[in-house]
């Protein structure tokens, strides 16, 4: 006689579990693919899932009924339940998939971190391998919890101070289009302290528009000046990213809102050297 199969044997998976009404119900994933599916590197569920249903315990092979479906999620759609658990329930993972994500994610750090600095002598970029390197030498930590993107920025001060890396945050180019002289006078002299070539440059006294203290080295520096007919200015700069909030927050409150502050590039790079 014919007996319904409700077990499914599944070996070298990822189990992501939810506990639902006091109801334990786990997905069968392939290794390493739940990460890349979160962060949204991978949209396709049969790279994700190898088996699309639902379990009440993956290593025993036994499916979930509908009728414990339908009491702790409210529908007995099998498709359903596996999205809400794939987006919400909690990654089991193995020493050897721990190790393999954090790798992954050291990499991807590096990756973010050599976009965002240069050479502080040179102002090219850094070899992400090189950047890579001197993370593993201050014993750097990878935080699975926490986004590539600010563990990137919180780990730069430290690959300055802590690391052989003569590195910088890269620059940004803005230009700054006023429409006439009173404005743009009035611009000017906000930003002075912040200019390479102002009376503050290099000293304490200047504060953000948030309060916030700058010190050390010059936050703007001019690359061209030009006048237009009638007092215009077309204003090219480079700013540390930093600054770019006060820079627009100035120029939009002395302009009344008719300045603009256009990113020309994310990032200012020096001239490549001359091949021999």
């Amino acid at each position: 006689m014919f007996q319904p199969v409700t077990q499914k044997r599944l070996t070298n998976v990822s189990l992501v579990r939810m506990r639902k009404a006091g109801k334990r119900f786990e997905i069968a994933c392939y290794p390493n693919m739940v990460m890349a599916y979160r962060e949204g590197h991978v949209r396709d569920l049969d790279e994700v899932l190898q088996v699309e249903d639902v379990f009440e315990n993956v290593s025993k092979g036994k499916l979930a009924s509908n009728t414990d479906l339908e009491r702790c999620f409210g529908t007995s759609d099998r498709k359903r339940v596996v999205l809400e658990i794939l987006a919400k329930g909690d990654l089991q993972v193995s020493e050897r998939e721990r190790q393999y994500q954090n790798t992954r994610m050291l990499h991807e750090i590096a990756s973010v971190v050599a976009a965002k600095t240069v050479s502080r002598e040179t102002k090219r970029p850094l070899p992400v391998g090189l950047i890579e390197k001197a993370l593993r030498e201050i014993h750097f930590g990878v935080q699975p919890n926490r986004s590539v993107k600010a563990q990137a920025l919180d780990v730069i001060p430290l690959l300055r101070s802590q690391s052989d890396l003569d590195l910088e945050r890269a620059r940004l180019r803005l230009r700054i289009q006023i429409r006439n002289q009173r404005d743009a006078k009035a611009v000017q002299a906000r930003l002075e302290p912040m200019l390479s070539d102002g009376p503050d440059a290099t000293s304490e006294s200047y504060r953000s528009v948030s309060g916030h203290p700058k010190t050390g080295n010059a936050t703007l520096e001019t690359e061209t000046e030009e006048w237009l007919p009638g007092g215009a200015l077309l204003w090219t700069v480079q700013a540390d990213p930093g600054a770019f909030r006060d820079i627009e927050q100035i120029v939009q409150t002395e302009t009344n809102h008719q300045g603009v502050v256009e990113v020309v590039s994310l990032r200012v790079l020096g001239e490549e050297p001359l091949k021999s």
